[in-house]
């Protein structure tokens, strides 16, 4: 499927773009983005709107932070170095398995979704957050960086099953739950041969025995991959047949 570049944000003077002036993103941070979009940018002609669209999309973070709370104080100088490459860092995992359709839960301001969309327009991806402000924050950026691929679903991930959403190739999830509670929530809604890649720190052994104690024939523990120079594991798990 070939890619379709997201569309680079226009300098007008609409509510998405005065809603960026007031906090902008460091030197060392945008240098970041153009690091980390030559290394995943899947064509390199992409790589300018990519970093474009990563910017817009800090930089409103940025600011409704101030009001929000949408993510941590101490993280604020380091959106891009940590909570945009630890996103990003998940996409040689994702071109591997080649889905054509992406679950994030339990989305937060957006990471891994919003970057993973951005890095891979093609991709369709659907974005779950129970927090209503984080949701309409997040339908916010779909709709200002003209993400046309993305769904924002403003609702519990434990419901999507019921809600009928899915089935999915793929579902990803940071920093949301222990993995014996978050593979019952995905089951109904990823399908036969699918993948959930959770983002796991250091304590994923601990989870893992735990979850293997309780038999879920469902899902299938396939690999773990590291991630390089971080506290962060990717492990991934196999839809079974029913």
């Amino acid at each position: 499927m070939r890619s379709t570049p997201p569309k680079t944000p226009k300098d007008t003077n609409d509510d998405y773009t005065r809603a960026r002036d007031t906090r902008q993103l460091s030197s060392g941070e945008r240098g970041v983005l153009r690091q980390l979009a030559a290394q995943y940018v899947s064509r390199p002609e992409l790589a300018g709107s990519m970093v474009a669209c990563l910017e817009a999309y800090l930089e409103d973070l940025l600011h409704w932070t101030q009001d929000s709370n949408l993510v941590a104080q101490n993280d604020l100088g380091r959106l891009a170095s940590r909570h945009v490459a630890e996103s990003l860092a998940v996409l040689p995992l994702l071109d591997r398995l080649a889905p054509a359709t992406l679950l994030d839960i339990g989305s937060g301001a957006g990471f891994p979704a919003i970057p993973i969309q951005i890095a891979r327009p093609e991709l369709a991806v659907t974005v779950v957050e129970s927090r209503r402000r984080k949701g309409l924050f997040l339908k916010r950026v779909v709709q200002g960086l003209e993400l046309e691929h993305a769904t924002v679903i403003i609702g519990r991930a434990e419901n999507l099953g019921a809600d009928g959403a899915g089935p999915f190739d793929v579902a990803t999830a940071r920093a949301v739950a222990v993995i014996g509670e978050l593979l019952p929530w995905l089951s109904p809604v990823i399908r036969p041969g699918g993948h959930a890649v959770l983002f796991k720190g250091s304590s994923h052994p601990e989870e893992l025995d735990a979850w293997s104690k309780i038999g879920d024939p469902q899902w299938k523990h396939s690999e773990t991959v590291p991630v390089a120079d971080r506290h962060l594991h990717f492990v991934v798990f196999e839809r079974q047949p029913e």
